[in-house]
């Protein structure tokens, strides 16, 4: 990743903090604004996840920014990869980033990267709840 996708990256986080109440979390063109978070649901056995926004920067350049929770001793979600870059920051417990075939520990207040294409999964390793705010910056998939 080079120094100009990471800035669209920071740029799209600061989306976050402005408003625009009442604003679709559809996959069409965001604006500035405030996007409350979503309503919960089940993303496998011990995984929860609330969505904030899904929608297109540019016409080539989508973001999603959702929430997970993982309770302790969930399973691992699938070993996967993205035509976009994600970005986790950790807000409570420790999990383990699998990237590439490298395991790293993220810990409350840690970000973790994958870069797109980048063989990835997030598992709960430690004996309390796990949440992460995820940022999916890339193309439409």
């Amino acid at each position: 990743m080079n120094r100009r996708e990471f800035s669209l990256m920071v740029s799209a986080a600061s989306l976050l903090g402005v408003s625009a109440e009442g604003q679709s979390s559809g996959a069409g063109q965001l604006v500035s604004g405030v996007y409350p978070a979503g309503k919960e649901h089940k993303a496998g056995e011990g995984r929860v996840s609330q969505p904030f926004l899904t929608g297109m920067l540019q016409p080539t350049l989508r973001l999603e920014a959702h929430e997970t929770v993982i309770e302790p001793g969930a399973p691992p979600e699938e070993t996967r990869n993205h035509l976009h870059n994600e970005i986790w920051l950790m807000k409570a417990g420790t999990v383990e980033l699998m990237a590439d075939g490298v395991k790293h520990v993220m810990k409350a207040g840690d970000l973790g990267l994958v870069v797109a294409g980048g063989m990835h999964y997030v598992k709960n390793i430690g004996t309390d709840r796990a949440s992460y705010f995820v940022l999916a910056v890339g193309p439409p998939e």
